[in-house]
């Protein structure tokens, strides 16, 4: 295992960088719709339901003011043609999102972003659900993951993210959960 954040505090990872490309200070990750400090429940470390953590999420903005937020984990060198990413998600109210998030990749610090995963709150819905990614194509490169969270019309879903891991080889297959209001 190259890197594994699971959010065990209502704040930022240590291991992660917030970045708003569009800002009305509402909403994006880690921030609620009146711009405060905002997190969600997830599951603990070691995966337990009986015990309650939390997530990465972000959150919809205020009514007709977009967001467009970026969680970025790295730098990660790839060593291996054996590499893959996977974490945790579900969505709170995803019958209501209109803008597709994504996960994507940079192999420049971030000035430049490949997607590499299309998520949908109509396909994951509000259990967690296990997702996960190659990245063999990326063998010799140093990586920066970002986890895009994009509502162009506010006030829509919010996106729930936790338990990323990069692994060489096989991944440990996380867990599906049932709901995430346990």
């Amino acid at each position: 295992n190259l890197f594994l954040e699971c959010v065990t505090e209502c704040s930022v990872p240590a291991t992660a960088s917030i970045t708003h490309l569009t800002d009305n200070n509402s909403g994006g990750w880690f921030r609620d719709r009146l711009g405060s400090e905002y997190c969600f429940f997830g599951y603990d470390c070691d995966l337990d339901p009986s015990n309650i953590a939390y997530s990465a999420v972000a959150a919809w903005s205020n009514e007709n003011t977009p967001i467009d937020s970026r969680m970025i984990f790295g730098p990660f060198e790839i060593t291996s043609d054996s590499i893959q990413l996977e974490f945790l998600e579900a969505y709170i109210d995803p019958e209501y999102q209109v803008d597709e998030n994504l996960v994507e990749i940079s192999i420049d610090s971030g000035e430049n972003w490949e997607t590499i995963l299309i998520s949908s709150g109509e396909s994951v819905g509000t259990n967690w659900k296990n997702s996960l990614v190659s990245l063999n194509d990326y063998n010799g490169e140093t990586i920066h993951i970002s986890f895009r969270y994009i509502c162009s019309q506010g006030f829509t879903e919010a996106w729930l993210v936790d338990q990323v891991g990069i692994y060489r080889g096989d991944s440990p297959e996380l867990v599906s959960f049932n709901g995430i209001n346990q």
